[in-house]
């Protein structure tokens, strides 16, 4: 049971809480359950990818949204386990857990903290068994685990040298769509129209304003790849979410073709892209009949992070 900001905890021990964290490009959710079970999850409308903004930046930002879920008044020592996209980086993993440790203190924190991508892929096989998953988000990555525990991964390049399929690039050709419908290049459909009701409100119909916005990084392709979608009906729009899944797809065929072992037939969708019905039914299209495929959800992550570090507290007691 959920229940907002409400911690019954006990004074005959140190008060614990277990903290589960999953943050994307665009979005982070933290779950915090007290040592006496009670619950509480929260959903941050921002990205806290240290990759981005910083280690420091990262951490500072990681630790508003754990205390706005639970006052540091409230708890002595806290399990965290953070899925944070693009935290692939040992050393500065390493960093940010003496940062939490640093910011935190006196409280005691006991953190663990990796990639989303080889994350989900855990919580997609809890108990190891081989099998793919795609992300896709505001970036995507494609991950694998064959039946000899081998990790291999296509994709996860970022923004500019890759995430094709992802939120970001199918918002960057909806955007480029706009600008060759406003040089008469292609028919102006609704997903055109969309696009022009939204940019006029953002730049007055002045191009160089908003190109100015999109190289100036106050304006972000993934923000108008909700449209694409809202406008499936628009052929236009089905082209570029048909192609994104089909580079999705892609991944998983050569996932398939450089691995020595057998990965399995199962592909695990996470995202909000990933799982939307158009781009599931696409990628099945694309991938030969054996594969299976299946949604593994953010709050399926977000527990399995919560449950991670209720482990690590049985595994010191």
């Amino acid at each position: 049971m959920i229940e907002k900001n409400v911690f019954r905890i006990s004074d005959a021990r140190k008060r614990v809480i277990f903290v589960g964290f999953d943050g994307g490009g665009s979005n982070s959710r933290v779950i915090i359950q007290t040592s006496d079970g009670t619950i509480v999850r929260r959903d941050f409308p921002q990205s806290i990818k240290y990759i981005d903004i910083g280690v420091e930046a990262s951490a500072q930002a990681l630790k508003q949204m754990i205390t706005e879920t639970c006052s540091v008044d409230l708890w002595d020592k806290a399990y965290i386990t953070i899925s944070l996209s693009g935290a692939s980086d040992e050393l500065k993993n390493n960093e940010y857990k003496l940062q939490l440790s640093k910011i935190f203190f006196p409280n005691e924190v006991d953190c663990h903290i990796e990639s989303d991508s080889s994350f989900t892929l855990k919580a997609a096989y809890r108990n190891g068994e081989s099998g793919y998953v795609i992300i896709s988000g505001t970036g995507s990555v494609a991950i694998a685990r064959d039946v000899d525990g081998n990790i291999s991964k296509v994709g996860g390049w970022g923004r500019l040298l890759g995430d094709e399929g992802s939120g970001y690039w199918i918002g960057l050709q909806a955007l480029k769509h706009y600008a060759g419908a406003s040089d008469g290049a292609v028919v102006k459909g609704k997903l055109f129209h969309l696009l022009k009701a939204q940019l006029d409100e953002i730049s007055n119909g002045d191009f160089s304003v908003l190109r100015s916005k999109l190289y100036a990084h106050s304006l972000y392709p993934a923000t108008f790849a909700s449209l694409v979608f809202e406008s499936a009906e628009d052929p236009s729009a089905l082209s570029i979410i048909r192609e994104g899944a089909n580079h999705l797809a892609r991944n998983i065929l050569l996932l398939a073709s450089r691995s020595e072992n057998a990965i399995g037939n199962i592909v695990t969708l996470h995202g909000s892209v990933a799982c939307n019905r158009l781009t599931v039914n696409y990628i099945t299209e694309a991938l030969p009949k054996q594969f299976m495929i299946r949604i593994i959800s953010n709050d399926q992550v977000l527990f399995y992070a919560r449950d991670c570090s209720r482990e690590r507290d049985n595994l010191t007691t």
